[in-house]
């Protein structure tokens, strides 16, 4: 497992160099590490080398890690949901993550915040956006975002179990192939979308309300 430890230390100094560059404090930038596919040995090794924020797709996969790393040592791991989520899956994932990456629909934020135990602090839920237009790839249009935070904000205050103000998450569109100038040159087209997207956003909603500002403070990104 000694590879874990040099992979994540690699990936923090890339992180790293890449927030100097850009005039940002390296530790204003998490980093979470997805886990979905790999045993819990893994992820315990991972936490070992200081990785405390770990990702997960697979419900079940992902509710028996939980089960089977709960007695690690402190601090403990923050779990992340971060794939499509069903209906019938919602409860689990109330009952079982810190964070939810996908939020794309109201009925799922309802479900999540009715199953979201009393003895727990707030599900905090990012709204899944889909900014590359692809059909293979989850989440809410540009467009309809606004309206998928104002109805999460208006649950009532006897139903909602998460935070008042819904933070982003970013589909953004995926380059694989051997072209590498092709590469290059889609990701930096989706990185110039991605940038005018959230600007656009930011603005809707902070003109919307001010006490919406806080949208701003946070939003995770997968591509």
């Amino acid at each position: 497992m000694a590879t874990i430890g040099v992979n994540l230390q690699a990936v923090r100094q890339r992180i790293a160099d890449a927030a100097r560059a850009c005039g940002r404090e390296p530790a204003a930038v998490g980093l979470i590490a997805v886990s979905k596919t790999f045993g819990a040995d893994a992820v315990a090794a991972a936490h070992a080398c200081g990785q405390r924020v770990f990702g997960e797709n697979y419900v079940q996969e992902a509710v028996d890690k939980v089960a089977s790393l709960a007695t690690l040592p402190a601090p403990p791991i923050e779990w992340h949901f971060i794939g499509p989520i069903q209906s019938n899956k919602t409860r689990q994932i109330a009952e079982n993550f810190a964070w939810v990456h996908s939020i794309d629909r109201a009925k799922i934020a309802e479900r999540l915040a009715a199953a979201r135990p009393d003895s727990q602090p707030p599900l905090q839920v990012c709204i899944q956006i889909n900014i590359g237009d692809e059909n293979t790839k989850s989440g809410v249009a540009p467009a309809d975002a606004l309206a998928l935070a104002h109805a999460i904000a208006a649950l009532p205050i006897s139903k909602r179990r998460l935070p008042r103000v819904p933070r982003w998450c970013a589909s953004a569109p995926q380059y694989s192939g051997n072209d590498k100038h092709v590469n290059r040159q889609g990701a930096k087209a989706a990185e110039k979308k991605l940038i005018k997207t959230i600007r656009r956003l930011e603005v809707i909603i902070c003109n919307y309300h001010s006490s919406w500002r806080t949208w701003r403070l946070g939003g995770s990104i997968g591509f």
